[in-house]
């Protein structure tokens, strides 16, 4: 497993290569409007405390971050980090997921929730 982003533990996401090379190749106000505020994070939280499953949040965080995705530095980002040529929309769909995934380990990291 290589590296990982901040507040990362690896429970949901397995390989950031992806999503860290993606993080590298956005420009800086890219990358900082994609960051999540201590808001979003409790929103997060806040939707699996009315007892939604913790799946189904990922999922649902996913949908909701696709549309800040640049596809075509996502198609770049997994050619570099997994040498696999994808179409934009997959591409699109494996950062999206993986920015999830990030999000809610981040929440776990905070003491937010527990991931089992």
């Amino acid at each position: 497993m290589g590296e990982k982003p901040f507040l990362a533990s690896g429970k949901i996401v397995r390989d950031y290569a992806p999503l860290m090379t993606y993080l590298e190749l956005l420009e800086d106000a890219e990358r900082e409007a994609l960051m999540p505020t201590s808001e979003y994070l409790k929103e997060i939280v806040s939707r699996i405390s009315k007892g939604r499953v913790l799946g189904e949040v990922l999922n649902e965080l996913a949908k909701e971050l696709r549309w800040r995705i640049n596809a075509e530095l996502a198609v770049k980002a997994l050619k570099e980090a997994w040498g696999m040529n994808v179409s934009p929309e997959y591409a699109v769909d494996e950062i999206a997921r993986e920015m999830a995934g990030w999000l809610l380990e981040m929440c776990e990291s905070l003491g937010y929730l527990r991931i089992r």
